[in-house]
């Protein structure tokens, strides 16, 4: 397993990529409903439809590299881990035409539209959940997310490492 430099030795537990633009889970729209029963309800809509799609796709790429790594992590602990975990995202998003790189050094290297950066990690921690990397995202003690442009011709994508963090 690939290690960290630092105070302690760390290893990466997974290391996989999601293909396609990462989408947030975002805040939930209240639309009031007629109950059968007569009374009054409230149906709690997504505000983006997409991101359950995009959760899927995160779930199974983890479901996929758990299934490479195995059913054990070492010597400690297996998969879902019960232990505390680090989790790095990088958000690849393609960059929009009017800011090209080609002859202008002031084009931005990071995004700054579309999806908050917690919204973004807040759907791949549900989606590793679901997948059984770990048995709640309660687990996850550290989180460092980057939102950046591709480079040209480079698809969308996600980069997702998991790591202990014990």
């Amino acid at each position: 397993m690939t290690t960290e430099a630092g105070d302690t030795e760390r290893r990466m537990l997974l290391a996989f990529r999601v293909d396609g633009k990462a989408r947030p889970k975002g805040s939930f729209e209240a639309i009031p409903v007629r109950k059968r029963n007569g009374r009054l309800g409230i149906w709690w809509k997504p505000s983006s439809p997409d991101c359950a799609l995009w959760a899927t796709h995160v779930k199974v790429a983890a479901e996929g590299a758990v299934s490479l790594v195995g059913s054990t992590v070492g010597d400690v602990t297996g998969f879902p881990t019960v232990l505390p975990v680090r989790v790095v995202a990088r958000f690849g998003f393609k960059r929009p035409g009017r800011t090209t790189v080609e002859g202008n050094e002031y084009a931005p290297i990071s995004r700054t539209t579309f999806g908050d950066v917690d919204k973004l990690v807040r759907n791949i921690l549900d989606a590793l959940t679901v997948a059984g990397v770990y048995r709640d995202d309660c687990l996850v003690t550290k989180v460092d997310a980057e939102k950046l442009y591709v480079t040209d011709g480079e698809v969308a994508h996600t980069m997702i490492e998991v790591w202990e963090d014990w």
